[in-house]
């Protein structure tokens, strides 16, 4: 059977101590919070009705009526990693890591896997190729992050930068830019960009010129 893999969902926004973190039940997600005052986590459209963690790492104030939070750590420079549920019977795990910085506002914003037509229609090789070629035309209808955090490959004389994730039903893909930081040309191998949750690798520019770039599509599922 195969399985979804999704190498983690988040894009924080922050401004003036507020952030707001598209989360999706079942998914991970990190956020900063301040290791020294009172941070607020709110749901939108919902009210948080438990949180889980592990006792002794944080301090917790529900406020019931409002359905939100506020959390402080107790072990400064860990991590605190907490399962929320709301009121709508989401699960959320969140990755909180603790820093010298402002008490934090963090709104969690919940997102929907979003099913392209041919997903459901085409066959799974099908599909493979037209996540593919979503992404080269820059056509994704689909649910996309710029700063997700993934698994990057470790590749010979180059420089392998990630510049955007799509979530789908059932694929996801990540589009890298790939730099030849070498003085001589180089040869791109597909398997070389083969991982164990990777379906399909597309690379542009199989041979690479010195000092230049070319994208590899990877395909998730």
């Amino acid at each position: 059977m195969r399985k979804f893999m999704l190498a983690l969902i988040f894009l924080p926004f922050a401004v003036n101590a507020y952030q707001r973190v598209p989360v999706l039940d079942g998914y991970e997600v990190n956020a900063n919070i301040s290791a020294d005052g009172l941070n607020r986590v709110a749901v939108q459209d919902d009210k948080i009705v438990s949180v889980k963690g592990n006792t002794g790492e944080f301090s917790l104030d529900k406020d019931d009526a409002l359905g939100q939070i506020y959390i402080k750590p107790e072990i400064k420079d860990k991590p605190i990693h907490v399962y929320v549920s709301t009121e709508k019977g989401n699960t959320y795990a969140l990755n909180l890591t603790s820093s010298e910085i402002s008490p934090e506002s963090i709104v969690l914003i919940p997102e929907q896997k979003v099913e392209q037509t041919w997903e459901r229609t085409a066959s799974y090789e099908d599909s493979l190729k037209e996540v593919v070629k979503a992404m080269h035309n820059q056509a994704f209808d689909g649910y996309s992050v710029d700063k997700a955090k993934i698994r990057l490959p470790k590749v010979r004389d180059v420089h392998v930068t990630h510049l955007q994730s799509y979530l789908g039903s059932k694929l996801s893909g990540e589009i890298l830019e790939v730099s030849n930081t070498s003085s001589e040309d180089t040869l791109l191998n597909e398997a070389e960009f083969y991982f164990e949750d990777i379906r399909a690798v597309a690379i542009v520019d199989k041979v690479l010129p010195a000092k230049s770039k070319t994208r590899v599509y990877l395909v998730r599922g």
